[in-house]
């Protein structure tokens, strides 16, 4: 794109790295088939359109910009709907913010209101950029486990130990938790008093 708005031809930019949406969005093992790279939600946020690298006479070349799904990995509806959807919205503010307006901390803390609309049309929507990971390390000798947890998005965790569903009560995770085994650890990722995913 870049080398054809310098030759002074109007553009559509669609780069590979950053809006391929057949591409795996995290390294959940949830995720459905996918090209085993990742574009991530962030990765299609931070895409700017118009390359600071041209002069203002060629970026007037930069007419918009897509993405691109492929379905040779995707053959159903739902799998399509989830390598589109949320990042078709950070593709579209992406393609109409300007760059210096572009906030993506504004754009997470927006995003699950624009989750409640894709429910409300049935949207099968990506839940793994929303899920919580878990990373255990433990002594089995000693009968004691060691879990770190994260969500993709950097959403607040909040957790369980007694079996139940986290809710907006459920004690905030800040640091891995040390517990004797047997664990049972359930965890969601929070928006307000909503979890966003299972």
């Amino acid at each position: 794109g870049i080398a054809a708005a310098r030759a002074g031809h109007d553009v559509v930019m669609t780069p590979v790295d950053s809006l391929y949406l057949d591409y795996l969005q995290t390294g959940s093992p949830d995720e459905p088939p996918g090209r085993p790279v990742q574009v991530t939600l962030r990765d299609v946020y931070d895409f700017e359109p118009v390359p600071a690298v041209l002069d203002a006479d060629q970026r007037r070349h930069i007419l918009g910009v897509q993405a691109n799904l492929w379905t040779e990995h995707l053959r159903t509806w739902p799998r399509m709907q989830h390598a589109i959807f949320p990042r078709i919205a950070a593709l579209a503010e992406s393609g109409w913010s300007p760059a210096a307006r572009k906030d993506y901390a504004g754009f997470l803390a927006r995003l699950p209101a624009q989750l409640r609309r894709y429910d409300a049309f049935g949207i099968a929507w990506a839940r793994t950029p929303f899920e919580v990971q878990a990373t255990a390390s433990g002594d089995r000798r000693a009968g004691t486990v060691e879990v770190a947890l994260e969500n993709p998005l950097g959403y607040p965790v909040r957790y369980t130990t007694d079996g139940s569903e986290p809710d907006a009560d459920s004690p905030l995770y800040e640091a891995p938790l040390r517990a004797a085994l047997p664990l049972e650890l359930r965890a969601a990722a929070f928006h307000g008093s909503a979890a966003l995913a299972p």
